[in-house]
């Protein structure tokens, strides 16, 4: 079949679908602008969940009592200070979201406040910001940064879950050990006197003599 101008209409379809499908790659290979701007954004890797487990707490050697929840967040650990401290006999307390107190004396003040965003370590400031936050009711700071507020240096014993605690100063609770420990060596140390029995002959042996 030929038009007035003397040309096949069957040669004219093929030209035209040539056409469309090159303008199609045209778009898709020169322009991934549009590419991406079609496809859907990617969507960042979640991040875990905070990790809370029970640990027990050994203070050079000895262990306490006290047993305290810890929390791991992105591989760090972090450690609720008024359950330590309370846990150390240290004269440190906690309200909201500000703990307070001092360390070992008065003459060195202790404060954390999230909401200011520092710390304070007798004279020392330091900013704390990611380092802690509030949780359960307490002030939980990594291990690291509150190895830095507090004279203890702290290292988590994964195999028996124990929080192990040196402390760099002598601390009020191992203070008081120690002067129980002197009082009952003197206690045991101290001579048996023998009770005065105006009616015990001294050349008789008595039994509550010694």
């Amino acid at each position: 079949m030929r038009t007035r101008g003397g040309h096949h209409i069957s040669r004219q379809i093929p030209l035209q679908a040539v056409a469309l499908v090159a303008f199609i790659l045209f778009i898709a290979l020169g322009c991934p602008d549009l590419q991406a701007a079609a496809s859907p954004p990617h969507s960042p890797d979640p991040v875990p969940p905070d990790s809370e487990f029970v640990v027990m707490l050994e203070l050079d050697g000895d262990p306490l009592a006290e047993s305290v929840i810890v929390t791991e967040r992105d591989g760090r650990l972090y450690v609720p200070v008024c359950a330590l401290a309370e846990a150390l006999s240290l004269a440190i307390s906690c309200l909201d979201r500000r703990v307070f107190g001092f360390v070992l004396d008065e003459s060195r003040p202790f404060l954390i406040d999230l909401d200011e965003g520092h710390a304070i370590s007798g004279r020392d400031v330091f900013p704390v910001k990611a380092q802690a936050f509030q949780q359960n009711g307490d002030v939980l700071v990594e291990a690291g940064e509150l190895s830095r507020l507090l004279p203890i240096d702290l290292s988590l014993k994964a195999e028996s879950s124990t929080l192990k605690i040196h402390a760099r100063e002598l601390l009020p609770l191992q203070g008081f050990k120690k002067r129980q420990r002197f009082h009952s060596a003197r206690s045991a140390a101290a001579p048996k006197r023998c009770a005065d029995f105006t009616q015990c002959p001294p050349s008789i042996w008595h039994p509550n003599c010694s």
